[in-house]
């Protein structure tokens, strides 16, 4: 629109046409949201929280309970994914090892169990898969990192146990 000032335009691309949901099920996205905490969807929790605010959803969520912690640490390595900057980590290991680490992040995967961080890691000049729930910080250094697809990583995951996420169906 030109000529125009004043208002805002939503840009088509970045999102959807309202949807309708249920009390039921957006108290659903919401569980298994908040079970995603510690992953990047948490933006996604947010914004289902923001729209479930009706009494029939305030009943329902009154009878729901979260056990668990909550960090900020899968923020800043969402954001160091989207600009391609090497991640500073502390992390413990499997020994319960305290270390730093310099990390170009590539992608977040998914288990039933747990989630990790898949990058590369500078000082072993390979592909490592870091458990989100033993990283304790998370600092983006701003230092650009080359960019790296995951199929370009030696993940070491049958091809036929990674699903990725389909937005055309």
């Amino acid at each position: 629109m030109t000529g125009r000032r004043g208002g805002h335009v939503i840009d088509k691309a970045r999102t959807l046409p309202p949807l309708n949901f249920t009390a039921a099920e957006m108290l659903a996205m919401a569980v298994s949201l908040a079970g995603a905490e510690a992953t990047p969807f948490a933006s996604a929790l947010r914004k289902v929280l923001a729209a479930a605010q009706t009494a029939q959803a305030a009943q329902l969520a009154d009878r729901v309970r979260l056990i668990g912690t909550r960090s900020a640490v899968p923020l800043a390595i969402q954001e160091a994914i989207i600009a391609r900057h090497v991640l500073r980590l502390r992390y413990r290991d499997r020994h319960d090892v305290m270390t730093c680490r310099d990390v170009k992040p590539v992608a977040f995967a998914g288990t039933p169990a747990h989630w990790y961080l898949v990058g590369w890691r500078r000082l072993r000049q390979g592909t490592r898969a870091f458990r989100l729930d033993r990283i304790h910080a998370a600092a983006d250094t701003g230092e650009p990192a080359p960019h790296r697809s995951y199929r370009d990583l030696d993940v070491n995951i049958p091809h036929a146990l990674v699903h990725r996420v389909d937005l055309a169906s």
